[in-house]
C-alpha cells in the first residue's frame, strides 16, 4: 500500500470497519459522501503537505441560495505553488487550482478559497465587494466543517453547534445575516447569543465609563454594536449614535 493509501485508510478507519476501509482504499473507491470528506480542510496552510481530502464544492451565480456540491476534483495532496504567494494553494497535478472567492451564501457571499484553505471567514456582497464593518476572521476546523455541511445540503445538529461553542456568536451572526435561519431553517442559538451581546455591551460601556480608556475597548464596542445591527437587535442609526456618544465623551481629547 502506498503512503497516500495508508493516509486515506487511516482516515477511513475512524468511521468504517478496518476490513471495509482497506478494501475501499485498495480498490480506489472514494465516496464523496464519506465522513472523511469533512476532514478535507483539516490540514491546510500549516500542514498542507499532509492533507488527504477528496472533495470539492460546486457553485453558480444564483443569488440567495446555498449551492449543492458536485465533486469535481480529488485533492489528496495540497502544496504551495512555486511562487511567493503563500495564500494560494494548489492540488498536485492541478496547476494553480484556486476555489472561487465569491460564493452565494443566502443574502451574502463567502470567500470559499480563504475559508477552505486558510480557515478565514471573509464575508462579501454577491458582487464580490466587501461589506463595511466586516473584518476577516480566523475560524476553527469545526466551524469550517459546519459551513461546508450546509453547502452539501446536510443537516446541522445541536451536536455540531456544541463543537463551536466558543464561536457561537460568530456563527449565529453569520446565519442570521445570511437569512438562512429562515430561508433554509438552519438552526442557531440566536436568543442566547442576543443576551450575551447585550450583557457584553453593558460590561464594555461600564468599563469605559469607569475610566478605562483603552482603545481596544472602543474597537470592540464598534464591532459588537454592528454585530447587533446584523441580528436586528438595534438599528444602524442607533448603533452609530451610541458609538459616537461614547467616543466623543470618553476618547476625544
Amino acid at each position: 500500500m502506498t503512503m497516500q493509501e495508508q493516509l486515506v485508510a487511516k482516515k477511513l478507519k475512524k468511521t468504517t470497519a478496518p476490513v471495509v476501509a482497506e478494501k475501499k482504499v485498495e480498490a480506489g473507491l472514494f465516496n464523496p459522501d464519506d465522513p472523511m470528506v469533512l476532514a478535507a480542510k483539516r490540514r491546510r496552510a500549516a500542514q498542507a503537505a499532509d492533507d488527504d481530502s477528496d472533495d470539492d464544492v460546486a457553485w453558480n451565480d444564483e443569488p440567495k441560495t446555498l449551492i449543492t456540491p458536485k465533486p469535481k476534483l480529488t485533492l489528496f495532496d495540497l502544496d504551495k505553488p512555486d511562487s511567493d504567494d503563500e495564500n494560494t494553494m494548489v492540488a498536485k497535478g492541478i496547476k494553480n487550482h484556486v476555489l472561487p472567492s465569491t460564493v452565494p451564501f443566502g443574502k451574502i457571499a463567502l470567500d470559499l478559497n480563504k475559508l477552505f484553505y486558510q480557515n478565514i471567514l471573509s464575508i462579501k456582497r454577491h458582487n464580490g465587494n466587501k461589506i463595511i464593518g466586516h473584518k476577516n476572521k480566523r475560524v476553527s476546523d469545526n466551524f469550517v466543517d459546519i459551513i461546508l455541511k450546509m453547502f452539501e445540503n446536510k443537516p446541522i445538529t445541536q451536536s455540531d453547534l456544541k463543537n463551536i461553542k466558543d464561536e457561537q456568536m460568530t456563527y449565529d451572526t453569520l446565519i442570521v445575516q445570511s437569512g438562512l435561519h429562515k430561508l433554509r431553517k438552519i438552526p442557531t442559538n440566536i436568543e442566547q447569543t442576543s443576551e450575551q451581546m447585550k450583557n457584553r455591551l453593558g460590561l464594555i460601556t461600564g468599563e469605559i465609563e469607569a475610566g478605562n480608556s483603552n482603545k481596544v475597548l472602543l474597537s470592540e464596542l464598534h464591532e459588537l454594536l454592528f454585530k447587533m445591527v446584523r441580528v436586528h437587535l438595534i438599528s444602524k442609526n442607533a448603533a452609530a449614535a451610541y458609538y459616537k456618544n461614547i467616543k466623543d465623551t470618553f476618547f476625544t481629547l
